[in-house]
Parts: structure tokens; C-alpha cells; sequence
């Protein structure tokens, strides 16, 4: 088991007992290999007796209303081993340090590492690791145990993760003709009066029931604009450099793509929900890596025949600009991902406005998105780039993902 540790560490202590396990995002049903330090010196200065570890996790609302706050919390899981008592083992002679490693299984099911903090609403799942320093009886009672603790990043485990990625890198790579379109058609105009023109906007993504974590993921934007009829001799005298009604976005920086996070809390009889947090603007932190095609607009006589011609005899035939614009590039969740628990669920959506000029005239397609961890077993922290720049991560990366932090006030309240 030793050579586990030959991996980046996360080591935390106190003057008698070191706990060091792998930097790692764990899946449920993992196993946790860890090790603990003792340094018998000074484990018979403090009067320790016996050293206990406990696994915890929780999943905690908390809903204010003026001076009244309504928590609940669920136990996701309650664990504990012994790895040494008093009189049990010592360390080799000549020297004062016993190393123990030690194994804790993770139950299946378990959900992510979750935050969320509205004003008086609150919603979290957290998980640590607590190493016990229990005290010799003789010690006397102001002589508290000592309690190491240690957060865990865990995801829940996705068996189906290794296929689901292996079928996104071969249609990222165009191995896979495998895409699924979704596709909104409406009828605009610039003002109360006057013909309609026709707006298509098509988002394309990989035909897949659940997206995972920490991958690019491949999207095309398909936009199509069809003026009002109008005759060739007003087409031929609208100026090459002004726009036509309606004109497609000539960047990408005119689109609202984003990810958008949808919670349900529940506190005690009392709910709240909350589908209007935007976690991440999809490619803003890489607009110069999406792509795009705006090819000059196109006349299209009205009527066409079989020979392509129109059937308009008139010397001034109707017909309509067409335009087009595409935009395409990749973005990775580095999120929280899906999931529901009895007081907290948390689903996603994308969301794609695309503007026209006029009142109303937005076109928006939102799309539910189903995110799993696409982890089937631990992963290296170091594995793992979160976001693609500090300044426009996604804005729920748990804290435990990136660098964990232990809140001894917090466990300690919970298990008071």
C-alpha cells in the first residue's frame, strides 16, 4: 500500500498524529487508503490513548425568514475504524514513529461536493475525514481529545464513464458521426407593422443522455436569417455595407451561451428554489478558440422552378436575403454534477440567446442538461485542470475539488 503515497499528498497534523492520504477526487464505492503517523513521544505527553478515524458526510439546508433560520440535515454516511489503541502496537525499536496505513470503503450512491449560499439561503455537501486523539481517562476532564480533520473531494461514481468519454473524444475527433440538433424557428419583425422575416438558430452537441466532467465537449452554432420579400430591384439598392434585416451576429461575443445551475432546497416542511444562478459563460474564458463561418449574404429568388430559375416572369423578380453565420468550439464542466438528495436537488441547463434587433425579438433555446461525474474510480487531483482561467471558472467548483479546507467549528457542531 505504501507505494500509494509516492502520488501527491495531502498530510495534516498535530504535534502526535500525522494523517497523509492521496490528493484526489474519490468516486463512491472507492476505497479511501490512507496512513496514519504516530509519534509515540509525543503520544505519551498528551496522554493519548486511542486514535480513532471517522468518516463523515452530510448534506445541510438552512432557510432564514427575518430572525427565524430552519436547517436540515441528512447523514450521507457515518463510518469508523481503530487503526491503534494503547498497548496494541509500537514502533521499531531506537525510534519514536509508527506508521499505519488503512483502509476505508466509500457506500455507494453518494452526491458531490456541493455549495451554494444565496442571503439566507444555504445549501452544502460536505465529507472529512476525522482523526480522534482520544485521551487516557487519567488525563483528567479539562483535557479535551484532539480532532484532525481532513475534506474529501467525492464524486458519484459513473460506471458507464469510461464509455461515455471514449464515445465523446471519437466524435470530437470525427470518428463518430453521432450529433444531436435543437433547433428553434421564429417569425420576427422590426416594428408592429410590416412582413414577417424567418430566424433559425441550431445548437448542436454529441448525441449523449449525460454529459461528464473535466472534458472538452464539442458544440456548433447554426444561425439562418430570411428577410421579408422584397424585389430584386430594393435588394439590388440596399447598400453592400449595411446590414439586412434581420443580420446575423458577426462574433461570438454577441451570444449568450451559458451554463445555468437550477437548486431546490428543502428545510423542515419549507422549500425554496432557485433557477436563475448562471455558473459559467460556455467558451468565455476562450473566445479566441471558437471559430466561426459568416459568408456573404445570399439572394434567393422567390418560387424557383426546376431548372433553378425563378417562376417570377416579372422584370422584377420577389425573392429574399439569406444569411448565415456558425460558431464552434469546445467547453468542459467543472462543476458539481447532477443530483438529488432528500433535502438538496441540483439539475443544469444551457442556455442560448441569440440577439436581433427589436422588442422581443431574442431568440433563446434552453436545453436541460444532464452532468455526471463520468468518474468510474479516484482520480489525481493534478489530473484534473479546473476551469480554463481563474477570472471566468465556473463559479460552484466545489472547494474541496481545487484546494480543501478543514472547518473544525463546523463538523464539531454537527456532531456535538
Amino acid at each position: 500500500m505504501l507505494s500509494t503515497f509516492r502520488n501527491p499528498l495531502a498530510s495534516v497534523q498535530n504535534s502526535a498524529v500525522s494523517i497523509r492520504l492521496p490528493k484526489k477526487i474519490y468516486v463512491s464505492s472507492s476505497v479511501i487508503e490512507a496512513e496514519l503517523e504516530l509519534n509515540f513521544r509525543q503520544l505519551y505527553e498528551e496522554n493519548i490513548h486511542e486514535v480513532r478515524v471517522e468518516l463523515r458526510g452530510i448534506a445541510k439546508t438552512v432557510i432564514g425568514h427575518d430572525d427565524n433560520r430552519l436547517s436540515a440535515t441528512v447523514h450521507l454516511v457515518q463510518d469508523c475504524i481503530t487503526p491503534w489503541v494503547h498497548g496494541t502496537m509500537y514502533p521499531p525499536a531506537s525510534q519514536d514513529v509508527l506508521r499505519i496505513p488503512f483502509r476505508i470503503t466509500l457506500p455507494p450512491n453518494l452526491p458531490p461536493n456541493f455549495e451554494y449560499h444565496d442571503l439566507a439561503k444555504e445549501a452544502y455537501v460536505r465529507y472529512t475525514l476525522v482523526t480522534v486523539c482520544v485521551r487516557s481517562p487519567s488525563a483528567g476532564v479539562l483535557q479535551r481529545d484532539r480532532r484532525i480533520y481532513v475534506p474529501l473531494a467525492i464524486a458519484q461514481r459513473n460506471d458507464m464513464g469510461i464509455v461515455i468519454k471514449d464515445k465523446l473524444g471519437a466524435i470530437s475527433a470525427g470518428r463518430l458521426d453521432a450529433w444531436r440538433t435543437h433547433r428553434v424557428e421564429e417569425k420576427i419583425r422590426k416594428g408592429f407593422w410590416g412582413d414577417y422575416a424567418t430566424v433559425r438558430v441550431n445548437l448542436t452537441l454529441p448525441d449523449l443522455n449525460e454529459f461528464p466532467l473535466f472534458v472538452p465537449i464539442p458544440f456548433v452554432i447554426c444561425i439562418e436569417t430570411t428577410s421579408p420579400p422584397l424585389s430584386r430591384s430594393k435588394a439590388g439598392a440596399h447598400p453592400q455595407d449595411k446590414p439586412v434585416f434581420p443580420a446575423v451576429p458577426t462574433s461570438y461575443r454577441l451570444l449568450e451561451f451559458t451554463l445555468r445551475r437550477h437548486i431546490s432546497i428543502r428545510s423542515r416542511g419549507d422549500s425554496w428554489h432557485d433557477s436563475s444562478e448562471t455558473i459559467a459563460y460556455i467558451g468565455a474564458a476562450a473566445r479566441a478558440a471558437v471559430k466561426q463561418s459568416i459568408p456573404e449574404r445570399v439572394w434567393v429568388p422567390l418560387g424557383h422552378g426546376r431548372d433553378g430559375a425563378s417562376e417570377d416572369p416579372s422584370p422584377d423578380p420577389m425573392g429574399t436575403w439569406v444569411q448565415r453565420a456558425t460558431f464552434w468550439s469546445t467547453f468542459r464542466l467543472d462543476c458539481s454534477h447532477s443530483f438529488s438528495v432528500h433535502n438538496i436537488t441540483c439539475t443544469h441547463s444551457l442556455d442560448l440567446k441569440v440577439p436581433f434587433p427589436g422588442i422581443g425579438n431574442d431568440v433563446n433555446i434552453h436545453l436541460p442538461l444532464a452532468i455526471t461525474s463520468g468518474l468510474d474510480e479516484p482520480i489525481l487531483k493534478n489530473r484534473v485542470r479546473i476551469g480554463e482561467d481563474p477570472k471566468n471558472a465556473a463559479r460552484d467548483v466545489p472547494p474541496a475539488y481545487i484546494a480543501p479546507t478543514g472547518v473544525a467549528s463546523f463538523w464539531d457542531d454537527e456532531t456535538a
